[in-house]
């Protein structure tokens, strides 16, 4: 649906995720201006915790977990499917039990969450999400780091928010992201996530940033960097700076309405002696330059009616009525 109603008009389209705008040029046109503005974040409530042992207390109240205070933790952002949620998480728990796994998913039926791993845990809408402004800011300080998944069902707002909270990210994506510049780590994906082999690059690649403090360090400072540019004020600024880019090509394109449908003329030589040009608009095989106004005429009546043509030379010949219909009249042999 979002695809479809893509396809409108629209003179441009703002999307809050990079990803998306590789995605929607593949299908629509290329004139189209595309924006990434994503959700304000809340710097204040979203940042780094001095000790993750408070946001590793939280996960053991919600899902009576002792795991959690013993291996390093991993977050898994996927999408909105529980079916590939479930998939993902129990594969990887599986393969890689010396890690601890929390899977954020939007929903998850209760049939999932019987006989889980148990260093899986899977954190839904349906938990306290929510109700306590201070848990999830807590569940991203327990991460050691995070793995994200972008695709079209992907929560962008969670992954901006694990940044804000210092959280090192690994993205897995099909396409360059240059608007995150050095702030997380890629992996290619253009495989499915369900596949084993990537996932199994995906911990191998885990296993290989838990063990770099440096980078580890490096990713924490440049994700909540990368973060604070997505402020409240910041993403106003930016969304009326694109207002004001829109107003102004709307006030250019009226004010050349008269003659927006006539096509424009590349003039590479004017005589000035003679009052003639040579373009290769105007220029036809087999003659020598020729006036303006009669090189102009037999280019508009290729594709405009007379009167619309008569409109256009009537102006640029300062009103010379005679001479645009003895021009017309002229040419009507040959090209009406």
């Amino acid at each position: 649906m979002a695809v479809y109603g893509a396809k409108r008009p629209f003179d441009a389209i703002v999307v809050d995720a990079p990803w998306l705008i590789h995605r929607f040029q593949e299908i629509l046109s290329s004139d189209i201006d595309f924006s990434f503005l994503p959700d304000p974040i809340d710097l204040e409530r979203f940042q780094p915790y001095q000790d993750k042992i408070i946001g590793k207390r939280c996960i053991n109240a919600i899902f009576d977990t002792q795991e959690v205070f013993q291996k390093p933790v991993v977050g898994i952002i996927l999408g909105e499917v529980p079916e590939v949620n479930y998939r993902v998480g129990e594969f990887i728990a599986q393969l890689c039990p010396e890690l601890f796994f929390v899977v954020f998913a939007p929903e998850l039926p209760d049939m999932y969450l019987n006989n889980l791993p148990n260093n899986l845990v899977f954190y839904t809408e349906t938990e306290q999400l929510g109700t306590d402004p201070h848990l999830l800011p807590m569940l991203f300080n327990a991460m050691d780091i995070c793995f994200f998944h972008a695709n079209l069902q992907s929560s962008s707002s969670l992954l901006f928010q694990g940044l804000a909270c210092g959280v090192p990210t690994l993205i897995g994506t099909s396409v360059a992201i240059p608007e995150f510049g050095n702030a997380c780590a890629f992996i290619d994906s253009k495989r499915e996530i369900t596949d084993h082999e990537y996932l199994k690059h995906v911990l191998e690649d885990s296993k290989q940033l838990l063990a770099d403090s440096s980078e580890i360090d490096r990713l924490s400072k440049e994700g909540r960097k990368l973060a604070e540019s997505f402020s409240s004020d910041a993403i106003s600024e930016h969304f009326i700076n694109l207002i004001h880019s829109l107003t102004q090509r709307q006030i250019e394109t009226e004010a050349m309405s008269t003659f927006n449908s006539f096509p424009n003329l590349f003039c590479y030589n004017y005589d000035n002696n003679h009052g003639t040009v040579r373009s290769q608009a105007l220029q036809h095989p087999h003659y020598s330059a020729e006036s303006i106004e009669v090189g102009l005429a037999k280019e508009l009546l290729n594709s405009h009616s007379r009167p619309q043509v008569e409109t256009l030379l009537t102006e640029i010949c300062d009103d010379n009525r005679e001479k645009v219909s003895h021009i017309l009249d002229t040419l009507s042999g040959s090209v009406l």
